[in-house]
């Protein structure tokens, strides 16, 4: 009876965590999961994002609160079989102790007012077509003006395709829009939010990539403000260093053999001290 009771116990100790984001997050907590650390929740949010913009519809569709055209899927959720699955029941999330939401980009891109994912809109879009200078072009302008929409002048592209491209909009977020977000994102929820910042260390020759400084003390800023939690990567990879936690000329992912490294520090240093002090608070309120 008391193995059973132990058993019961420990099993109610390991929180269940749904993750938003990309690679850097999913993959180091199926590292957790694997582990026996956290249970992952995942439905409607296993194919990959990286602005608040894309969180939210990514809970509105999980809610079925929104139906992607057949022809952006692939866009947003990189497959058809993704973007049909989110489709087959209501997201249920009542179990989930904690959200896990990385936010790395303040890079907002849509057509026909959908989000949508930039590593997808290049693999399945501007690389089949040939896009890559008008995408290069799109880029410059965004960065140049903070909004940016134009029409391909290639010739070879067919009608349809050229309909699409016209029709993407990148913008920048301001950092009124990602609070307002981050604020919308935690009263959709109902739950404890633990949100993630992107990589921000400096490269080996002593630079660092321009914006993410001030993109993560606005997400850990606007964390802060609404009670939620914030994990900072480079924290991390400053206590093993870059050599030992960054993959190899890059500084966009964990080096594969430190996700599970990255995974248990999560679970165990950011979300079981996060998930402790709401129910202290909540104890004592």
């Amino acid at each position: 009876m008391l193995a059973i009771l132990d058993r019961f116990i420990a099993k109610e100790e390991i929180p269940t965590v749904s993750v938003i984001g990309s690679c850097r997050v999913h993959v180091p907590m199926r590292h957790a999961q694997e582990s026996g650390l956290v249970r992952l929740h995942n439905y409607g949010f296993e194919s990959y994002s990286h602005s608040p913009s894309e969180v939210l519809q990514k809970l509105r569709a999980a809610h079925h609160r929104v139906q992607f055209p057949s022809h952006l899927r692939i866009l947003i959720n990189g497959t058809e079989r993704d973007g049909d699955k989110i489709l087959v029941k209501r997201g249920d999330y009542r179990e989930t102790s904690v959200f896990l939401i990385e936010i790395s980009s303040s890079r907002h891109i849509t057509i026909d007012g959908f989000s949508i994912q930039q590593n997808f809109l290049i693999e399945y879009f501007v690389r089949p077509n040939r896009l890559e200078d008008w995408w290069e072009r799109l880029c410059d302008l965004n960065r140049k003006e903070g909004c940016a929409q134009l029409s391909p002048n290639e010739e070879w592209i067919s009608p349809s395709v050229r309909a699409i491209a016209s029709s993407v909009k990148l913008k920048n977020e301001s950092e009124s829009d990602i609070r307002a977000q981050m604020a919308k994102i935690c009263d959709y929820l109902g739950k404890p939010v633990v949100f993630v910042g992107h990589f921000d260390f400096p490269l080996s020759d002593g630079s660092s990539i321009k914006g993410r400084a001030r993109h993560n003390k606005i997400i850990r800023s606007a964390a802060a403000d609404i009670g939620a939690g914030y994990f900072e990567p480079a924290d991390l990879i400053s206590m093993y260093g870059a050599d030992k936690a960054v993959r190899d000329g890059t500084n966009n992912h964990w080096a594969y053999s430190f996700e599970k490294v990255a995974g248990e520090y999560l679970a165990q240093n950011v979300i079981k001290p996060f998930i402790a002090q709401r129910k202290k608070q909540n104890a004592t309120a």
